[in-house]
């Protein structure tokens, strides 16, 4: 089986991308129409409140409205909206409640009068309690039922990582041969013995476990069950730094531009996720910048083996079967393949879907929460612009009263104002204020 880009020939590797490319290309008009969804509910939950959907752009941009009829935009007032954020305290509620601690996890022995069965559900128990610590499995939880509130499904990466950064090192004796010569009847023999030469650092390993949702995890609309899926793609915006460092084969090839690919849906998503990642708690997304030309996406996408009859070249097709006879691994970047391997995706991935439903996208768990949450942001939205901007003008007799130095008086509570008026005549006759604006009664209940 293939071990690294480097045991495949150009055409192999163009055809890999291109496979991994076209599997993913072929669902991307549900997902696009699932980004904005999940973005919506994503906003909702950090408190973003204030964006709304621009067609045009395909994101979300604030909503701030500019008030009056000027031609020139500076010269116009905005509001700041407001709300009431109830989809927030939905959420909050069901991930405090669910995750504060961990299911119980029992190893039961076989026969608990055997000894070997014992101590075998001893360490398993030992292994559970290490692998929830080492996960910090409370925080797991809690991402978890943030992407079942918000997006509908979500996915479990679970693999063993070598990290000496994360999980420290140990020191390991360095060996190596020492010739001997030992003397026989028949002359001497020489062999190698090992020998202690010094210590090396090595990196330890653990097993860890990620949560990703349907913004970072990319699957098709169609299917029952993962098993159905002819790939499960990865994606995350990452440093060209940290790539290069990963990959130091293709050091000179990983450059700079971030972009995610060609098409407007690998845009989409990326813009998405990266205005979600820059934007703090109660940011109306007004600055947000989804360039960053210094991230790039990357990519990893786990192809099914029966993908590969989707190849129309017999001899291609048969190639790529014997290298990766499980499945294939293929981690890539702004076209460019980084690494392959053979790996079957059900090793290493668990999809999830809270709600049962039709097809791999389900009804997120908060998904009934979000029209009622948008109504309440559109009334409070009407109430704000109402009572700032409702109050009528007065209309008055020049002769009576100079606007001038009436706008330059302080407003007191009970402050005298002096009027003179001619005879018979009533102040009403002199000033007019129409009725102030009212929201309908219907819109308010």
């Amino acid at each position: 089986p293939a071990k690294s880009p480097k045991d495949l020939d150009r055409t192999l590797q163009n055809e890999l991308l291109a496979l991994a490319k076209k599997v993913v290309d072929s669902y991307s008009v549900p997902r696009m129409a699932l980004v904005k969804t999940v973005q919506e509910g994503r906003n909702f939950l950090k408190g973003l409140q204030n964006l709304k959907w621009n067609p045009a752009a395909q994101r979300f941009d604030p909503a701030t409205t500019p008030i009056g009829n000027t031609g020139s935009q500076s010269t116009q007032e905005e509001i700041e909206p407001t709300t009431l954020n109830i989809f927030q305290a939905k959420a909050l509620s069901l991930i405090s409640a669910l995750s504060a601690t961990a299911p119980a996890c029992i190893y039961m022995p076989d026969d608990p009068e055997n000894p070997d069965d014992l101590a075998t559900a001893k360490v398993g128990a030992k292994i559970v309690t290490r692998f929830e610590r080492v996960n910090h499995i409370e925080e797991v939880m809690a991402q978890e039922l943030q992407y079942s509130f918000t997006d509908g499904y979500y996915g479990l990466f679970v693999r063993h990582r070598v990290d000496g950064d994360r999980f420290g090192y140990r020191e390991t004796q360095q060996q190596a041969a020492q010739p001997i010569t030992m003397p026989g009847m028949e002359g001497d023999t020489t062999s190698a013995i090992p020998r202690n030469v010094g210590t090396v650092r090595v990196p330890n390993g653990e097993e860890v476990v990620d949560a990703l949702g349907a913004l970072e995890l990319s699957i098709p609309a169609y299917g029952r069950s993962q098993h159905d899926y002819p790939a499960i793609e990865w994606q995350t915006e990452t440093p060209v730094a940290l790539l290069r460092a990963i990959y130091t084969d293709r050091l000179d090839e990983i450059n700079e531009g971030g972009d995610a690919g060609t098409g407007t849906a690998d845009a989409t998503e990326r813009n998405a996720r990266l205005l979600l990642a820059n934007a703090p708690p109660g940011y109306d997304g007004r600055f947000g910048n989804a360039s960053s030309p210094d991230l790039v996406t990357y990519k990893r996408t786990w192809i099914r083996k029966w993908a590969f009859y989707g190849v129309e070249s017999k001899d291609t097709r048969e190639k790529l079967l014997a290298l990766f006879p499980d499945g294939a691994y293929v981690a890539h970047a702004n076209e460019l393949l980084l690494d392959t391997r053979n790996e079957c995706m059900d090793d290493h991935w668990v999809i999830v879907k809270p709600l049962p439903g039709d097809g791999s996208y389900g009804e997120p768990v908060g998904g009934s929460t979000i029209p009622v949450q948008r109504a309440i942001n559109n009334l409070l939205d009407r109430q704000l612009q109402n009572d700032a901007f409702g109050v009528p003008p007065i209309f008055y007799d020049s002769k009576l009263l100079d606007g001038d130095a009436y706008a330059d008086t302080v407003v007191k509570p009970a402050k005298a104002v002096p009027v003179s008026l001619k005879q018979g005549q009533k102040l009403s006759d002199v000033m007019y204020s129409p009725p102030p604006t009212a929201l309908s009664p219907a819109s308010t209940e």
